[in-house]
């Protein structure tokens, strides 16, 4: 049997239980403890190459808990990056460290990346030859700390890594604990030693085949096709409620946004406009002043109920009614009061492309001239509505999306502020989406893969402090 001396040679402060640090480019929060002794007289001999050899060690350090230690990124691209070794508290290079049974690292459970399944993957990094078997636990309690688990859903042997469970509902989160028998006694659990959890859900989507038929009448284009299920329940989702004073905040995206840019969102104001700005996004670089907001209002202007979009400096104002998204049987679009947005969910896309002209988008529709002259036109077949004349203006102004031609201008990104609202189905491209991608993709779920999603966040997880990104890039 081996006796293992490790000494901690650290140049470190004084005690610190806890450390924290925010500065542009990281953020992290680091619990840790560290030690320092001074003074010492000790001397140890021992052999070393087959020669006695003896060393005096003068001081010593330790250092328990979760350290970090690293580089802190330079404000801007070009700004040198900087290492602080009295604050960024962190172990030795050189030092091996010896794993648990489970570790974070080597542990996945899928988050929406399939449509018809749930699938867990772990490795055992230590105590392989201990473990008789290991167990798979699922629970719909994933706020608990110490949850009911009840029967195990199958017990694998032990050296299996994977899981794949089949039965669950989309869109639902599940809470899972792989358990492996045999490392400790009997009914004592420690986490990574002998169990680890983890939360999954299946992405509520599938691909439909089929023909669709039509009796009567002429066939026309763009028509909403709905599915529903049989002999299960219609689960609905669910959207995050944003108030006036806060924002979401989606930081470090995994590849920056650059020259081509699309956003996308659902909304719904928790009480009615009165000319307050609603923030759908807020765009932020990683220099000083590098902003760029996408907003709305809804207020009453010249006797009229006017809805304002702006981005950078590119507004427009539209009056009265907006589409609906829906269409009727002639294929001409439904046109409802532009004061629904003040009661119901409505998408809202705006389209970026460098030194251009932003494009703006209501359920999908582009808000452009030709489009309210084609609104004004169907308004006027209607005796209810003939009256009607919208107004729309445009200030025509380009917006700069690439600051820096050697870089990624784009990496983190706020949602919501100035009115309480809630947010549903937001999504961030790499693109410029054209017209006809927005019209046909903005009602329905994406599968998560699809070229250049950036980000893409349903908000249908209702518990916890997060909401899970199912862009596979994101």
């Amino acid at each position: 049997m081996k006796n293992i001396l490790v000494l901690s040679l650290l140049v470190l402060g004084s005690y610190s239980p806890l450390l924290a640090q925010e500065k542009s480019g990281v953020k992290s929060v680091i619990g840790a403890a560290s030690s320092r002794k001074d003074g010492l007289t000790v001397t140890h001999t021992q052999l070393v190459n087959g020669v006695s050899t003896t060393f005096a060690i003068s001081s010593i350090s330790i250092n328990v808990g979760m350290p970090y230690m690293g580089l802190t990124k330079g404000a801007t691209e070009g700004a040198a990056s900087t290492q602080n070794y009295n604050k960024d508290l962190g172990f030795p290079w050189g030092i091996r460290y010896l794993y648990n049974t489970f570790s974070e690292d080597a542990f996945t459970v899928s988050k929406g990346y399939f449509s018809d399944k749930i699938e867990i993957n772990w490795d055992i990094k230590k105590n392989l030859e201990k473990i008789v078997s290991i167990s798979i636990y699922r629970t719909e309690d994933i706020t608990s700390a110490t949850p009911t688990w009840g029967k195990p859903l199958k017990t694998l042997a032990k050296d299996v890594g994977t899981f794949v469970d089949n039965d669950v509902e989309g869109g639902k989160l599940y809470r899972y604990k792989i358990f492996a028998k045999g490392v400790e006694v009997e009914n004592l659990e420690i986490l990574y030693s002998n169990f680890i959890t983890g939360i999954g859900f299946r992405n509520p989507t599938g691909v439909i085949t089929g023909n669709i038929a039509y009796t009567g009448g002429n066939p026309v284009k763009d028509v909403l096709i709905v599915a529903n299920p049989t002999g299960s329940t219609l689960r609905f989702g669910s959207s995050l409620k944003v108030p006036a004073n806060s924002f979401i905040y989606v930081p470090g995206l995994k590849k920056g946004l650059r020259d081509s840019i699309t956003l996308q969102t659902w909304i719904k104001p928790s009480g009615n406009f009165a000319n307050e700005e609603l923030t759908l996004y807020n765009l932020l670089g990683s220099g000083a002043g590098e902003s760029l907001i996408f907003k709305i209002k809804l207020g009453v202007l010249s006797g009229k109920n006017v809805l304002t979009a702006s981005v950078g400096g590119q507004v427009i104002t539209l009056s009265d009614y907006m589409p609906s998204g829906e269409i009727d049987n002639k294929g001409d679009d439904i046109l409802v009061p532009i004061t629904n947005i003040n009661s119901s969910f409505t998408h809202f896309s705006t389209v970026l492309r460098h030194n251009q002209v932003p494009e703006i988008y209501v359920n999908g529709r582009a808000i452009t001239a030709t489009y309210v002259a084609k609104m004004n036109a169907i308004l006027d077949q209607n005796p209810l509505t003939a009256p009607t004349n919208i107004a729309f203006t445009n200030t025509n102004t380009a917006v700069s999306v690439n600051y820096v031609t050697d870089r990624a201008t784009w990496l983190n990104l706020k949602m919501g502020g100035g009115k309480l609202a809630y947010f549903d189905e937001f999504r961030i491209w790499e693109t410029a989406l054209s017209a006809s991608q927005i019209q046909r993709d903005y009602r329905r779920y994406l599968k998560g893969n699809e070229a250049a999603l950036n980000t893409y966040i349903q908000a249908n997880e209702k518990v916890g402090d997060f909401a899970y990104d199912l862009a596979h890039t994101g």
